[in-house]
């Protein structure tokens, strides 16, 4: 994703999460915060898609987003892994769920 400063939201992320922030958080920011609390598949799925959605935020490679949010939701169904889910999409080989 391009103009998304990330160092920027990482530390926008540590203010809010010790409550030094003066503004309240952005629904990005809470998303990210979500996943820092309770990092998962799901929690991971909600904040790519949060900050896609960012102002100005634009996807450079949108066919990579696209296997990448498959690959999170297939592992967060939890009949194959991650890198299962990745190996998958990439070499465009049917999925075995068990």
């Amino acid at each position: 994703m391009t103009t998304l400063d990330v160092a920027l939201y990482i530390r926008r992320i540590g203010s809010l999460s010790t409550g030094k922030a003066h503004n309240p958080a952005t629904e990005a920011e809470q998303f990210g915060m979500s996943f820092v609390t309770t990092p998962n598949f799901e929690s991971a799925l909600l904040l790519l898609d949060a900050l896609r959605d960012q102002p100005d935020v634009r996807v450079y490679r949108p066919e990579i987003l696209r296997h990448c949010k498959k690959a999170l939701s297939l592992a967060a169904e939890g009949s194959i892994t991650f890198e299962d889910a990745t190996v998958s999409i990439r070499g465009k080989r049917p999925v075995e769920t068990s």
